[in-house]
């Protein structure tokens, strides 16, 4: 499905739709909407991660009949953030053909106009509601050196913002893509700390789906070790044994007034 134009439906995908016995959709309601504008009349099916087991039970029945099944989800690719896999990997299990169609997804093209490495990229998609497991699992990636791609909801997209600020440092170069390919997309492409004001200059920054792209950790350069006396050591050691190294350096240059760049390459190059 589209992540919101329908004019981005590709040709394969719309002859799938027309030959299906039944269509499985995350959301049945904008399915029906789309399928519409699209002239596909194939009965549709509501599947989604609520779905009673019986719904599912039903689609595997018809697929082991020879029925064909799209499986359609609500903005983007079926697997990726939403429950399709599950479908999937039961079909799998029962020797039943699984056809993929490629088509848009929201983590990829966020990723291609942000400006920031994808050779190598890490995908996370939604982050946890509550603020503790969010801050948790955000520090668990302090460290990442690799570009990270993240969904979030307008409801929580200033506090993630917030706290990305705080564990990954305000100059950590990000996009914000809000909208993708809808009629008020907007690209906030910047540092985290200005896209954290951005957000706040206009409420309307906030609605909409979201897709953030984070810069990893800069690749430390090959620089001579910094000259750190015994307590400038010991303290780093200490501080290691609790914290990430981001965090380490961040608190190390408080205290001795030492370049915090400095002090992370001093830490990874004795790890």
């Amino acid at each position: 499905m589209p992540i919101g134009n329908p004019d981005d439906m590709v040709p394969r995908a719309l002859k799938v739709l027309q030959m299906a016995a039944r269509v499985a959709a995350e959301d049945s309601r904008r399915a029906l909407k789309l399928l519409k504008y699209l002239g596909v009349h194939s009965p549709v099916s509501s599947f989604h991660e609520h779905s009673d087991p019986k719904v599912a039970a039903e689609l595997l029945r018809l697929l082991e009949e020879g029925s064909n099944i799209a499986l359609m989800v609500d903005a983007g690719t079926p697997g990726v953030a939403d429950p399709g896999h599950l479908l999937v990997a039961e079909a799998h299990r029962r020797a039943i053909r699984v056809c993929p169609v490629p088509g848009a997804c929201a983590a990829v093209v966020a990723l291609c106009v942000s400006g920031l490495p994808g050779d190598r990229f890490l995908f996370e998609g939604f982050l946890p509601s509550r603020p503790a497991a969010r801050q948790q699992c955000l520090r668990r990636l302090t460290d990442c050196d690799r570009t990270m791609v993240f969904y979030e909801s307008p409801r929580r997209i200033q506090a993630t913002v917030t706290d990305m600020v705080e564990c990954f440092g305000p100059a950590r170069r990000a996009t914000l893509a809000r909208e993708l390919s809808k009629t008020h997309e907007e690209l906030q492409s910047s540092t985290l700390s200005e896209i954290h004001a951005w957000l706040l200059a206009d409420p309307r920054r906030c609605l909409g789906e979201m897709a953030l792209v984070v810069a990893g950790v800069p690749a430390a350069p090959a620089t001579k070790e910094p000259a750190l006396d015994e307590a400038g050591r010991h303290l780093l050691a200490v501080l290691a044994t609790e914290l990430p190294a981001t965090q380490v350096a961040r608190l190390a240059a408080r205290i001795t007034g030492r370049d915090r760049e400095s002090l992370y390459r001093f830490l990874h190059q004795r790890s």
